[in-house]
């Protein structure tokens, strides 16, 4: 019984995904090495995963770290977050309150009865595809 309540559910976290040769020639940025990303929201159905959102395109510059570690910056970037998260939660999602080490790894959860079709899911696919 216990299986059915998490049977019941998708779950979802957002990851952030740096975008194939995004780092950017030192020549282009002043010498500063620029990477491009998304947020992407990871979603997982029993045994499926699929991407359930994704951000726009943003970028970061290692030397806007203070540490050698390429990451996203909140200030810089919680909008980027924060309109993924407007499309999940208009999607039925809703945060789980589970947290995680890095400020943007929210995890949501919504009932699969919200689940997309398959057909849904390829129109969805095909839509993100053009828009990137």
């Amino acid at each position: 019984m216990g299986n059915k309540l998490k049977d019941d559910w998708d779950s979802c976290k957002i990851e952030v995904r740096l975008l194939g040769g995004s780092r950017l020639s030192a020549k282009h940025t002043n010498g500063i090495p620029l990477f491009w990303f998304k947020f992407v929201a990871v979603a997982n159905s029993g045994n499926e995963m699929y991407v359930a959102g994704r951000s726009e395109k943003a970028s970061f510059a290692v030397a806007n770290q203070m540490n050698s570690q390429s990451r996203p910056l909140e200030e810089r970037h919680q909008n980027f977050l924060n309109d993924l998260v407007s499309q999940l939660t208009n999607d039925g999602w809703e945060p789980d309150g589970k947290a995680d080490l890095q400020w943007w790894s929210l995890r949501f959860r919504r009932p699969t009865s919200l689940r997309q079709s398959s057909f849904e899911k390829i129109k969805t696919a095909v839509l993100d595809f053009l828009r990137s």
